[in-house]
């Protein structure tokens, strides 16, 4: 089923779908539940799906931990992230991001405020900040439109200023 959708780039919901069938058959005993356990056996079953593409579990587990229910999008997600894998940057922003996760884990105090640029004080945060705000603005909309790809490449180039901020 799943490469039908993929294959045939049918742009459905699953849970819209195996709610749909499930109301069909309104006499099923033990209905509560069902439609989110179907859903996740069929998006766990992308794991063995993305084998066959090259995927490695790791990008499939990325891709498994964001609430996507629509087969096409996923693949297109996974896809992404495994161009995104091959390309020079990748393994520095993942080793920046895993650096900048084990910093954030040990404030104590809340680090989803907004940031005040005002108060930044070095050339490096001015540029990351300006940089990231940048790069936010050009890959919303192509994260809306399913363009995985080419928002990964635009995030890509964040690469200098993070490097830099980091270094300093």
């Amino acid at each position: 089923m799943l490469n039908i959708l993929v294959k045939g780039e049918l742009n459905l919901d699953l849970r819209e779908l195996l709610t749909v069938a499930v109301e069909q058959h309104q006499d099923l005993p033990k209905a509560d539940g069902l439609v989110e356990d179907v859903l996740t056996y069929m998006l766990d079953r992308f794991r063995a799906w993305g084998q066959e593409e090259g995927i490695s579990a790791e990008m499939y587990l990325a891709v498994r931990a964001r609430p996507v229910t629509n087969p096409l999008d996923f693949a297109r997600r996974l896809r992404a992230v495994k161009a995104f894998a091959q390309r020079d940057e990748a393994a520095a922003l993942a080793a920046a991001n895993k650096r900048v996760s084990n910093i954030l884990s040990k404030q104590e105090h809340d680090t989803s405020t907004q940031v005040d640029h005002s108060l930044l004080q070095e050339d490096a945060e001015r540029a990351l900040f300006d940089s990231v705000t940048g790069r936010q603005a050009q890959v919303a909309p192509l994260f809306a439109a399913g363009e995985y790809q080419q928002a990964l490449d635009t995030l890509a180039t964040l690469r200098e200023p993070v490097d830099t901020f980091l270094i300093k």
